[in-house]
């Protein structure tokens, strides 16, 4: 939407999840293409928690793992940083304690009264 108005705004990562590849096909090649349109999306990760054959793999690890921690970590300090987290309520709180492992319980709570953190979940 920014995007297409001419705004500018700073790197956007997305962490994506579902339960099965198969599940997240539709989005995955949209999602790629944003990737590799400058200014859309810096980096996209995908993680499956139900994919057969392969460890279970939830939002929340993705966010604690190296990979991504330390692409997000500098970031979340800056007073400009907002968060999105849309999906269940669980997986929304375990992403905000992964948060909080990965900057500090601090920066996070700011984040929240200062209307940074957005969370679009269901129950």
């Amino acid at each position: 939407y920014f995007h297409s108005r001419g705004e500018i705004l700073g790197p956007a990562y997305l962490i994506f999840g579902s339960r099965r590849v198969d599940e997240g096909v539709f989005f995955q090649s949209e999602i790629e293409g944003f990737e590799r349109k400058d200014g859309i999306l810096a980096k996209a990760f995908f993680c499956y928690s139900r994919e057969p054959g392969k460890e279970k793999e939830y939002t929340s690890d993705v966010l604690k793992s190296g990979k991504c921690k330390d692409l997000l970590r500098p970031i979340a300090e800056k007073p400009e940083t907002h968060v999105f987290i849309c999906g269940s309520a669980n997986m929304a709180e375990d992403c905000k304690q992964a948060m909080r492992d990965i900057s500090s319980p601090s920066c996070i709570d700011k984040m929240e009264k200062e209307n940074r953190l957005h969370c679009d979940v269901f129950s």
